[in-house]
Order: structure tokens, then sequence, then C-alpha cells
């Protein structure tokens, strides 16, 4: 008896090759904004935010039958993915030297966070956080999370560092630093993952799988920035808030 596993599926096949496809495609142009900054990225952002607020408008008009209602929504939208695309817009002026690089920061690290997630998630699986709004998320993904956004927070910490030290941090508070970047680090990872559980709570309201059908394979834009939006945002409202104690 041949051990050769069954070829897949045609339909499988096809899907897995769209979703690939669409993947290179996301990253291609997402990297080449991100690379580029300037004019080109704060336009990539505003129409990101654009197709975004459209998703949640489509989301919202299903379950939501009145009028007073659908609007208390949007302005709820207009605000959380408008401060989400201010707060990325907003975090390449923060510390001069290494305005270039927040923006690939905050994209990596909730990259980080969704994949590292996902992984714990399938192979170690366990209790369920809450299955009747994600039946897939996990602890263990939730622990995973947490585990590498601490990793590359400690990387970004190593790189920028002596910047820090020559706008006033002293030597001896680095130990301080490895602490609080654990607590942010548990912080970011929670954010994120809550950003997921919300955009995952809206389309079971609307009683649809996914938040729109742009990106072939994958849904639509919320689908894919559920977890970097509310990083954004979050991210963006502790810039506004210490903005005056933030060096130059």
């Amino acid at each position: 008896m041949s051990d050769t596993p069954p070829p897949a599926p045609p339909g499988k096949l096809a899907d897995f090759k769209v979703r690939t496809l669409s993947a290179i495609v996301m990253i291609a142009v997402a990297g080449a904004a991100l690379w580029a900054g300037g004019w080109v990225f704060t336009a990539f952002v505003l129409i990101i935010a654009c197709g975004l607020l459209w998703e949640w408008w489509g989301l919202i008009s299903k379950f939501n039958h009145h009028w007073w209602s659908r609007a208390l929504w949007m302005l709820g939208g207009l605000v959380y993915i408008g401060g989400a695309a201010n707060g990325l817009l907003t975090l390449n002026g923060v510390y001069g030297y290494a305005n270039t690089h927040w923006r690939f920061l905050i994209v990596i690290l909730v990259v980080t966070i969704d994949t590292a997630a996902y992984l714990f998630g399938q192979f170690i699986g366990g209790p369920k956080i809450a299955p009747r709004i994600s039946p897939s998320k996990t602890w263990s993904g939730f622990l995973g999370g947490v585990i590498f956004c601490y990793i590359w927070m400690i990387f970004v910490l190593f790189l920028y560092i002596p910047r820090m030290y020559t706008s006033g941090l002293p030597y001896g508070a680095t130990y301080r630093v490895l602490a609080f970047s654990l607590v942010l680090a548990v912080g970011l990872s929670a954010v994120a993952q809550l950003g997921d559980f919300f955009e995952s709570w809206m389309k079971r309201k609307a009683c649809v799988k996914d938040s729109g059908t742009l990106i072939p394979g994958h849904g639509g834009l919320f689908d894919r920035l559920d977890g970097l939006v509310a990083v954004a945002f979050f991210c963006g409202l502790s810039v506004w808030m210490l903005i005056g104690s933030l060096p130059s």
C-alpha cells in the first residue's frame, strides 16, 4: 500500500495559488509605499483608510437599521480608523533620527504577533479565548504573540538605545527599559488581538465571513489589517498624549 498522500483537490490548490499571489502583491505594494515614505506613504495610508471606512460601512449597514445608529457607528469608525491612520503618519515624526523606520517597526511588530499567535495556536492549541466570537483564537496563541513581540522589541531596543542615551536616558535605566518593554509587549499583543476580536465580532453581527472581497483569497482590507488598525490607533493615541515630553 502506497504511503504517498493523495493530491490536493483542484479547488484548494487553486485557492492556495490565489492567496499566495495576492499576498505577494500586497507585500510588494505596501513595502514600496513604506520604503518610499513622504507623500507616497501618506497617500497610501489615506487610500487604505478610505477602503477600511467603506468596508466598515458595509458591515454596520447589515446590523444597524436606524439612521441614527448607523451615524453613531460611522462616527466611531471615523475616530477609530482615522485615529489609526493619523497614528501611522504621526509616528514618522517621532525621534528625528528614526522617523524613517518607525512605520516599518510597527507593521513588522503586528505581523510578528499575528504569525506567532497563529503558529502557537495551530501547533499547541489548548483553551479558546472567546470561542463564540473567534473560534480559532487560543490562549497559547496569545502567549506566542507576547513572546515574539517581546523578542522583536528587545531587538528594536538594542537597535535604538544608543540614540536614547544621547536624548538623556541614564545608562542605569537600561534594565527598567527592558522591564517596561515586557509590559508593553503584553499590552501591544493584547491590543492587536483585541482588534482581531473586534472585527470578528462585527462580522458575526453582520452575518458575513469576510469584511469585503477586494483581496482575492483573503477577503477585505479589514480582514488583513484589523490588528494593525488597533495597534496604530493605540500608538498614535499614546504619542498624542505624551508628545509634550518626547524629545525632538
